[in-house]
């Protein structure tokens, strides 16, 4: 009887592991709108512009924000790109960059945090929501200091480069009040042809060395034939 029992409870303990989880990653999913992306441009070059933009925007706002609010959380960026690409780049940048200026990374995303975001409202806009009541309900979150909330500006092309924008602001969730606001502004360029890539290793010295040691290499087998030839000449019977 026991195991019957044990068995018909097994799928609904299964059940019970696998649909939250599934549940959180459809929420989830939905947290950052994607921001699309214009024709002909390289989805790695606006990785690479968006990089440089959120390694900027980190780096000033770890030297610039000072006071008592020092352990932050990061929300979902309004519009992103690749799911949560950039929104994970700003929590890996701040993990590193803001560890010198003492500032702390909130990293315990579970069901409290989903909840919380949940009453923000999934595609509703990050910027419109943060008004100070909803900032400070982020307190209830334990250790949570302030929290940043940003977006994806805009991606343009132009020419062969890449640019990306991105902003963000830090707010405080006891007042509600920001603290801090910046923006950033980022070119890359990412050609895959195999010319430009040969070009582009022209212009290393490891390729100018190579292409010294191989000419080196045809002017002695050069001067090494015209030996031979002269030997050979001057074996002949006159």
């Amino acid at each position: 009887m026991k195991k019957l029992l044990l068995l018909l409870a097994l799928p609904m303990v299964l059940a019970g592991l696998v649909l939250p989880q599934t549940s959180r990653a459809a929420v989830a999913s939905k947290r950052s709108v994607q921001l699309p992306l214009p024709d002909g441009i390289d989805p790695e070059a606006v990785k690479d512009a968006g990089n440089k933009a959120v390694k900027e925007l980190v780096s000033r706002f770890a030297s610039e924000s000072a006071g008592a609010v020092r352990r932050f959380a990061v929300l979902p960026l309004e519009t992103d790109v690749d799911g949560n690409y950039f929104t994970n780049r700003i929590r890996d940048q701040l993990s590193v960059l803001g560890k010198p200026a003492g500032i702390e990374l909130y990293t315990r995303m579970d069901e409290e945090w989903d909840r919380m975001l949940d009453e923000i409202g999934v595609g509703q806009k990050f910027e419109d929501a943060m008004d100070p009541a909803t900032v400070q309900k982020f307190g209830k979150l334990a250790g949570v200091q302030g929290i940043i909330v940003g977006r994806l500006v805009s991606v343009t092309k132009e020419g062969s480069d890449a640019k990306a924008r991105l902003s963000f602001r830090a707010l405080e969730v006891e007042t509600g009040r920001q603290i801090w606001a910046g923006e950033a502004t980022q070119y890359a360029k990412r050609d895959g042809s195999l010319l430009n890539n040969v070009e582009r290793l022209g212009e290393t010295d490891a390729f100018k060395n190579y292409w010294w040691i191989g000419a080196a290499v045809l002017a002695g087998l050069y001067i090494l034939s015209r030996i031979v030839r002269a030997i050979n000449s001057a074996a002949k019977p006159r």
